[in-house]
């Protein structure tokens, strides 16, 4: 994939990267810590499976989709609690950073490309999960699902990005693996690009946008 073919033959000024299903696989550490939050109450496991299907929404409703056949109406809080107890001591135990991630990362770098990152996921994982995978480095800014009043599909994020940097919305790329992410750029009137990996809830991200790539390393910049 030829990026500059998306931008009459130069380059954007602003990339933002997803991060779940984008850059890193965390599902194997979402998924323990979903069933142990579970299993904590006496629910049934959902398995990692079911939870690749479910996660991109945040994490309340990665609860809600887990639970939502066996959990009563006061348990929610609970369960959600013991979650983010578990996730808080495993957040990087089984996730990796896909590959073709770094040398793509690098490359934007060496051609003077800002890099930010939007992702649904709470700070209070986001940052120490790109420390503990060496990606923060990368990003002049990280935005997660707590850190404005909207977050992704909406177009807040996307557009608090540009309002930092001056960016027109057709002078940024948004990367993504999710419907989540590809609505979040159509409202913002950002250009999107999909990975045909990740979790877009089951579905192939290709049936439904045309620009869609195998791997990160597969984008010529």
């Amino acid at each position: 994939m030829l990026i500059r073919s998306l931008f009459g033959g130069g380059l954007p000024s602003l990339i933002v990267c997803d991060l779940d299903g984008t850059l890193v696989d965390s599902v194997p550490d979402i998924a323990a810590s979903v069933d142990e939050a579970l299993t904590s109450v006496g629910l049934h496991k959902a398995g990692e499976h079911n939870v690749r299907r479910w996660v991109g929404n945040g994490v309340n409703a990665l609860i809600e989709r887990a639970a939502a056949d066996q959990m009563a109406s006061d348990q929610f809080e609970e369960v959600l609690s013991q979650f983010q107890l578990a996730y808080s001591q495993s957040y990087s135990k089984r996730s990796y950073v896909y590959s073709g991630v770094i040398s793509f990362l690098e490359k934007c770098r060496s051609e003077n490309i800002f890099l930010s990152l939007i992702t649904n996921k709470p700070s209070r994982y986001t940052l120490p999960l790109l420390r503990a995978l060496d990606l923060e480095k990368y990003f002049w800014n990280v935005l997660s699902g707590d850190s404005l009043e909207e977050k992704k599909p909406h177009p807040m994020p996307l557009e608090y990005q540009l309002d930092l940097l001056k960016i027109r919305p057709d002078e940024a790329l948004m990367i993504g693996d999710s419907v989540t992410d590809a609505q979040a750029a159509k409202a913002a009137a950002v250009p999107f690009l999909g990975v045909s990996y990740g979790y877009n809830h089951g579905v192939s991200l290709a049936d439904d946008y045309p620009v869609v790539v195998d791997s990160l390393n597969d984008i010529v910049l």
